[in-house]
C-alpha cells in the first residue's frame, strides 16, 4: 500500500463530524458533550470510548452494541489488550512510542487502521477503525472515541474471537489539519 486510504463512507463521515465540530468550536479537541448528539447517534452502536490509565493501558469506557454483537461480548470496562493477540499488543505499544518520539509526549494522537480478526468460523475478517481524541472538561483528561466498520459481510451467528496486528495503520497528530487521506475518495471502476 502506498499510504493510508480510508475505505468506508461511515468512517469518513465520523471523521467529518469530528473535524467539523472542532472547527466550529475553534479549539484543538471537542469534549464529549460538545459532539452534536443527533449527528453522533448513527455512529454510536459502532463506537467505543476509551481512556488511557496511569500505566498507559487503554480501557473501554463504552463499547457499542453493534461491536458487542460482532464479537459476542460487551468489553465495556475491559482493557483493549485483553482481546488482542501478542503481536497486536506489541504493535499498539510500539506505535504509541513511535508517535510520542515523533510528536512529543503531550501530542494528541489520532489513529486509523485496517485489521484482521479471527471469527468463530475460523475466517479472517477485515475491519477499519478511526480513533480521534476528546477532552473530559472536568479534568482536562484526553480520551479517545473510535468508530469501527466491518469491511466484509459476517456469516449468520459468526463472532470475532481474536484481534490480530493491523496490516495497515497510521498514527497522526490530531491537533494538525485533517490529513488528505482521511477524506473518502471515489475510485474509478476498472
Amino acid at each position: 500500500m502506498t499510504g493510508p486510504v480510508i475505505r468506508t463512507p461511515k468512517a469518513a463521515a465520523f471523521a467529518d463530524l469530528w473535524y467539523e465540530t472542532r472547527a466550529q468550536l475553534a479549539q484543538p479537541f471537542p469534549t464529549k458533550e460538545e459532539m452534536p448528539l443527533r449527528k453522533l447517534a448513527p455512529f454510536m452502536s459502532h463506537m467505543a470510548l476509551i481512556c488511557i490509565d496511569a500505566d498507559d493501558r487503554a480501557k473501554y469506557l463504552l463499547f457499542g452494541t453493534a461491536i458487542s454483537s460482532l464479537i459476542g461480548v460487551d468489553l465495556t470496562g475491559h482493557y483493549l489488550d485483553q482481546a488482542m493477540d501478542p503481536g497486536a499488543v506489541a504493535q499498539m505499544r510500539d506505535g504509541l512510542a513511535a508517535f510520542r518520539d515523533e510528536y512529543g509526549q503531550d501530542a494528541r494522537r489520532g489513529r486509523w487502521a485496517v485489521t484482521h480478526a479471527e471469527t468463530t468460523g475460523g475466517r479472517l475478517v477485515e475491519y477499519e477503525d478511526v480513533s480521534l481524541p476528546y477532552v473530559l472538561p472536568e479534568t482536562g483528561e484526553v480520551r479517545m472515541m473510535t468508530y469501527l466498520s466491518v469491511l466484509e459481510p459476517m456469516k449468520h451467528g459468526e463472532k470475532f474471537v481474536k484481534r490480530f496486528a493491523s496490516h495497515d495503520i497510521t498514527w497522526f497528530n490530531a491537533a494538525d489539519a485533517r490529513p488528505d487521506w482521511l477524506y473518502l475518495r471515489a475510485t474509478a471502476a476498472a
